[in-house]
């Protein structure tokens, strides 16, 4: 699964602005003379570097880049969200259900969660990560712009 805000950052910024950006972040690749290895170079790293959890400040962006952003990000999140709460949702009702319907679907979250990571976990958890990061990442933007529209 791609970084959300590998994506985020790919659609807003020129190559340009992205490759003093990655330096600015400590993110370090082999530069090579040839611009479209140095591409792919580039790409490779920086998604090690959020994989990682690495920091990336993008200090100084103008309102409408930063809304831009945060609307990227929001629409990110509701994907995510879209696509987790259904499945979580479906397995506590199905617990519940195993159970004999004696508790409210809600109770069962904890054992819904330890089900869904027997059964596929590592992609529940980074996308539980995921929407983690864009929850932060909007909170971020929305604070530092000045009207959000």
């Amino acid at each position: 699964m791609v970084h959300p805000s590998f994506q985020v950052l790919r659609n807003t910024f020129s190559r340009e602005h992205l490759i003093d950006h990655c330096k600015n972040n400590g993110v370090k690749w082999a530069e090579s003379n040839h611009e479209g290895v140095n591409w792919m170079r580039l790409n490779r790293s920086l998604k090690n570097h959020l994989d990682a959890d690495g920091e990336f400040h993008t200090d100084n962006l103008d309102d409408n880049t930063a809304t831009s952003m945060y609307h990227q990000y929001h629409q990110m999140r509701e994907l995510h969200k879209k696509t987790m709460i259904p499945h979580l949702k479906a397995t506590m009702a199905k617990l519940s259900q195993d159970e004999g319907g004696g508790k409210h679907p809600s109770e069962y979250l904890h054992s819904a969660f330890k089900h869904l990571e027997a059964n596929g976990g590592h992609i529940w958890r980074s996308k539980l990560h995921h929407i983690i990061h864009l929850n932060n990442k909007i909170n971020e933007l929305g604070k530092r712009i000045k009207h959000i529209t």
